[in-house]
């Protein structure tokens, strides 16, 4: 199977949320959080920075829709959430509410010792960096961009241009991997660099399309074989 070879890279960006990590499982929370967080995306989106809202604050109003969507009542909702959305927030600010994916420390480490420059381009909050530290991934970046610190998300040309003016290195030099095909892919391949899809849920993602689609990122090594 043939696959495209990226022997001219010299950074390599990853989306952070199902890319590098995922939230830890829990089924019928799982199914009320997404619906809570696409209806508050929906209304307030980027965290609602240009509504003037804190991401805190946004994420407040997430987990109370999750606990209502999951079926607790309003007035224990309204009793506990003040205090748990606090705890809550310090969870998944660290690596304690997300599962790494395996295959992520070896393989930064390895594009690093290949002297790839390496970065988080996420449509996230500030939180994004002390996720990464809790997992002792920080270290293989040059630099982790949110859409918070940004101020636009992906698939906006800005987030990805901002990336590549910092680093001082052209598009066609780069490559993006990230799960979402439309923010991640298209978004970057609008700006010129290359980009993959990884898709962690179907282990022959690449039969789909193998110059778009990855299972795993051990599958980035081949092709960059000549780097």
């Amino acid at each position: 199977m043939s696959r495209p070879a990226f022997n001219h890279i010299r950074l390599i960006t990853f989306d952070a949320f199902n890319t590098l990590y995922v939230p830890k499982e829990n089924e019928t929370v799982e199914k009320s959080f997404s619906k809570a967080f696409k209806n508050q995306y929906k209304l307030y989106p980027n965290y609602g920075i240009k509504e003037g809202l804190t991401s805190s604050g946004w994420w407040k109003e997430v987990i109370r829709q999750t606990w209502f969507g999951a079926g607790v009542e309003e007035n224990v909702i309204r009793d506990l959430l003040p205090k748990a959305s606090i705890n809550l927030l310090e969870k998944f600010s660290c690596g304690d509410g997300y599962d790494m994916y395996p295959d992520v420390p070896k393989i930064l480490k390895m594009l690093k010792h290949r002297g790839i420059r390496l970065g988080v381009i996420s449509n996230s909050d500030e939180r994004t960096g002390d996720i990464l530290k809790s997992f002792d991934l920080y270290q293989y970046f040059d630099f982790v961009q949110t859409s918070v610190d940004i101020g636009v998300e992906k698939p906006e040309p800005e987030i990805f241009e901002t990336a590549l003016r910092a680093m001082g290195i052209s598009a066609c030099e780069a490559l993006h991997i990230g799960d979402d095909l439309m923010r991640d892919y298209y978004g970057a391949k609008g700006v010129g660099m290359e980009a993959l899809v990884i898709d962690r849920t179907d282990l022959e993602a690449s039969k789909k399309d193998p110059y778009m689609y990855v299972h795993s990122l051990y599958e980035l090594i081949p092709m960059l074989k000549s780097s």
